[in-house]
């Protein structure tokens, strides 16, 4: 008896699978061009937001240096406590100059550039990321 259920069962899945597949295979075919150009302007877009951040992040370092040389003027004029002040305005000057050079690695990295124009090779390289 569990013999004939099982016989009836996998006809009908191995059906199942294959009109599956073949439907699968043909949506694959007809919609693969528009697929690809929507991977590739994907990964551009990705690519361009870290070049936007980069871009920002420069806007940063170069007010904060701006800032700096005020406030290093100011610390340098203040009557109360002069070397506090200068403390203050180089501890602010360093934290924010070094989160501004991290925020470059993202506008100057070469896989930023190469996501912008070339983001075939972006792709192909995620794959073997994966595979290895």
């Amino acid at each position: 008896m569990k013999d004939e259920i099982t016989i009836k069962v996998f006809p009908e899945l191995e059906n199942r699978v294959v009109e599956l597949s073949h439907t699968l295979e043909r949506l694959m075919t007809d919609n693969a061009p528009e697929a690809w150009s929507l991977v590739l302007a994907t990964v551009q877009i990705e690519y361009l937001t870290r070049a936007s951040w980069g871009i920002i992040w420069l806007i940063l370092l170069v007010a904060v240096f701006v800032s700096f040389k005020r406030g290093w003027d100011w610390a340098r004029n203040c009557q109360s406590d002069p070397g506090g002040a200068k403390f203050l305005v180089t501890c602010g000057t360093i934290a924010s100059g070094s989160a501004s050079i991290f925020g470059l690695m993202y506008c100057f990295g070469p896989w930023t550039w190469v996501g912008l124009f070339k983001p075939e090779l972006i792709i192909a390289a995620r794959i073997l990321k994966g595979v290895m």
